[in-house]
């Protein structure tokens, strides 16, 4: 647990999934990054699926971030990507608090991508996709949510409509919309990226020592802390350039950690800047 201001936060890996080393580094040569990274026999990384649970008990809140890629997979799908699920992770998180799913207050979706939001809905024995958390709002940025429902060729294999079915139907889902986002939860500020897909919507927990910065895939782990090492996933590789330096920067000038999404080793860090690359400071596990 780290504490940031008035929230406990935990990391709490829901799961993990195995990605094509080259899709998940991009231009860069494998050479390079396979001296970070172990790969299976068809290449693949296996990749962390993080949660963040954020607790305000003076203001009644419990706040979840990002929830995994669920347990809606048909077999096939499940071992192209070697998904493996904890499904009772969260629940189990929770329960150690003395909470359940019907206390989580707020769901925080920085965006729609299978590995990020297939743990907020469940199948029920007649096929009806429900919400894992009915009493929560859910929170994504508007401009995100409309290019989810008409994604591009490229991108349209990430967003599966069976994930997205039961906030068609709910009341549960809530907009954020601009560029620059005023609060809509006390104490959490918004970043909204462009770079990995159109208006991820990143979480910023304001702390009286330091900030934490749900990083998404905008920085999906310590080995992407290199601005140039992006994936070929992101839509527009310039974009997640200049907003990697941009959140960076922020991170030496005022000490903001940094939360991963996909780390297989730490839940976050402090970064640091030797004048040629950036790197770990410090381990957080929390």
């Amino acid at each position: 647990m780290i504490k940031i201001g008035n929230f406990q936060i935990y990391s709490i890996v829901t799961g993990t999934i195995a990605l094509d080393g080259g899709a998940m580094y991009g231009v860069v040569p494998k050479v390079l990054w396979s001296k970070v990274e172990e790969v299976d026999e068809l290449n693949r990384v296996k990749l962390a699926m993080r949660t963040l649970l954020a607790i305000d008990s003076q203001h009644g809140r419990i706040i979840l971030v990002d929830g995994g890629a669920g347990n809606k997979w048909p077999e096939e799908e499940r071992e192209r990507y070697a998904i493996e699920t904890h499904p009772n992770a969260i629940f189990e998180a929770l329960k150690t608090l003395s909470l359940s799913s019907t206390d989580v207050t707020d769901v925080i979706l920085t965006h729609l991508h299978f590995d990020h939001v297939g743990g907020f809905s469940y199948s029920d024995e007649r096929g009806e996709t429900l919400p894992t958390f009915p009493r929560a709002r859910h929170w994504i940025h508007e401009g995100h949510w409309r290019h989810a429902n008409a994604p591009t060729e490229r991108d349209r294999a990430s967003f599966l409509k069976r994930d997205l079915a039961f906030l068609h139907t709910s009341n549960l889902l809530r907009f954020v919309t601009g560029d620059n986002p005023e609060p809509t939860l006390k104490g959490v500020e918004w970043f909204v990226s462009n770079g990995h897909t159109p208006y991820m919507l990143l979480p910023i927990f304001k702390g009286e020592t330091f900030d934490l910065m749900f990083a998404g895939d905008l920085i999906p782990n310590a080995n992407q802390l290199n601005p140039a090492w992006s994936m070929s996933y992101d839509l527009f590789p310039l974009t997640i350039l200049s907003e990697r330096k941009e959140v960076l920067k922020r991170c030496l000038e005022t000490g903001m950690r940094l939360a991963f999404p996909h780390d297989m080793k730490m839940a976050g860090a402090a970064v640091m800047f030797d004048g040629r690359r950036y790197s770990v400071k410090e381990v957080l596990d929390f």
